[in-house]
């Protein structure tokens, strides 16, 4: 027999757990920091980005090779198909089989100036892989922000019209009885019945736009299995910078800017490779090398080694214009860059300056909608009071009710636009504001 403790245990915990079980499980409901830390795991594209940092670490490597010694070794095997004579000799001049190897060191003593320029240029390409993969990581970072913010307003407006239903459902099964009771008349009735069908396909609305926005957030963090689920609150937390302070804080810490004034460097540095061409290049050489011994000395049984060095100079003198194309068009690249970089600068001012705006709007929203929300609570309880005493229609308490869930959501939209406007202001400055301001508030105190 099972001991009686254990029934009274089990009695006690199976409605518990009867209700966890129902419940999302804790190790899938990702928080905001789970889920960048999720999409900055598995994105393809930040990958991708850090393999372009790896190959140009290579492509720094490939260049710097060329300033540095090389070494080569050769070796060769020739059969004649019939070994020379010379005239009036019988015996023949060589051997079928002949051998040869050989070793040969060179190095570059002079370019002009373009394995230092192009090596410059490849450590700056290097630097511009790195931010590059920066930026992608911050703007992976802002999609997600602003993903999972949409998500936590598409549940919370969820809750709203889950509320809302069965507040107005609630009301419904109260006129019907009243209405059996000859308490109230047909037309309470009637309209409590309207109000609740008209009120449910906002709820599934409400559904429908959640189960998107979520396949949205699950996709841009390619998260997969239906229990997917987030926790968090939209919370309005006041920041104070200024417009300028963002503008400096963006020149220090944006990414795209850094890779625009590495865009000018490398494009300056081509210039200087292909003024390089004008100039000549000289090498230092040596070789040793050995062939095996011929039939004209037939008591020779060892190969016959020698050794020569010197230096070799090439200079292109006429080329048809090639060089003076080049140089050309390696000024005109640098002169687009300059202009990219200058268009750049006036687009992220004007982006700051968008988030900026769109986020003292909604801070003003948010205020003002949480001061509503308050009011439209008291408006319905004062209708609900009214109505239980007879004094107001089902009508006006319906009213009450759709203005409290028009405040409630507004409240919600005017949160979220609040931190998906500052998303993209850290975004556009290139750091994370909020967490900075509160660091700075808290050291002020």
């Amino acid at each position: 027999m099972i001991p009686m403790w254990r029934n009274i245990l089990f009695c006690f915990l199976f409605p518990v757990l009867l209700v966890a079980a129902d419940r999302p499980s804790a190790e899938h409901a990702y928080s905001l920091e789970d889920c960048i830390a999720l999409g900055l795991q598995r994105s393809l594209d930040l990958s991708n980005a850090r393999r372009g940092e790896l190959l140009a670490v290579e492509k720094v490597r490939q260049v710097r090779a060329r300033a540095l010694p090389s070494l080569d070794a050769s070796s060769s095997f020739t059969r004649l198909d019939e070994v020379p004579t010379f005239p009036g000799m019988e015996e023949p001049f060589g051997r079928e089989d002949n051998y040869a190897a050989g070793v040969e060191a060179s190095q570059l003593l002079y370019s002009g100036g373009g394995v230092r320029a192009a090596l410059r240029a490849a450590r700056d390409y290097r630097a511009f892989a790195s931010e590059d993969t920066r930026r992608q990581q911050a703007e992976l970072i802002r999609d997600i922000r602003q993903a999972f913010y949409e998500a936590l307003y598409a549940e919370k407006a969820v809750e709203v019209a889950e509320a809302s239903v069965q507040q107005l459902s609630d009301f419904e099964q109260q006129a019907r009885t009243r209405y059996q009771n000859a308490a109230a008349s047909e037309y309470d009735r009637l309209t409590a019945q309207v109000n609740l069908a008209n009120e449910r396909p906002r709820l599934v609305q409400a559904r429908n736009r959640y189960e998107l926005v979520m396949a949205a957030l699950k996709d841009l963090i390619l998260a997969d299995g239906d229990d997917f689920v987030i926790e968090g609150e939209l919370e309005y937390r006041p920041v104070d910078f200024t417009y300028e302070g963002l503008i400096e804080t963006a020149a220090r810490n944006r990414p795209e800017l850094r890779q625009a004034q590495l865009n000018v460097q490398m494009r300056e540095e081509n210039i200087r490779v292909a003024r390089s061409d004008y100039r000549p290049e000289i090498r230092a050489f040596a070789n040793y090398k050995g062939t095996n011994p011929g039939d004209e000395d037939p008591s020779a049984d060892d190969w016959e080694w020698g050794w020569n060095a010197g230096l070799s100079a090439s200079w292109n003198i006429m080329d048809g214009g090639l060089k003076k194309a080049e140089f050309r068009t390696a000024e005109l690249q640098r002169d687009i860059a300059v202009a990219e970089q200058e268009n750049l600068r006036r687009a992220i001012r004007l982006e700051i300056r968008n988030a900026f705006l769109t986020l003292k709007h909604a801070e003003e929203v948010v205020l003002s909608t949480r001061e509503t929300v308050a009011l439209a609570e008291k408006a319905l309880q004062i209708a609900r009071v009214r109505y239980d005493e007879g004094l107001a229609t089902h009508l006006e308490f319906a009213d009450s009710n759709l203005s409290l869930n028009n405040a409630k959501l507004y409240h919600l939209m005017a949160l979220k636009s609040h931190q998906q406007a500052l998303a993209a202001l850290d975004h556009a400055c290139g750091t994370d504001l909020l967490e900075d301001n509160v660091e700075q508030a808290e050291n002020e105190k």
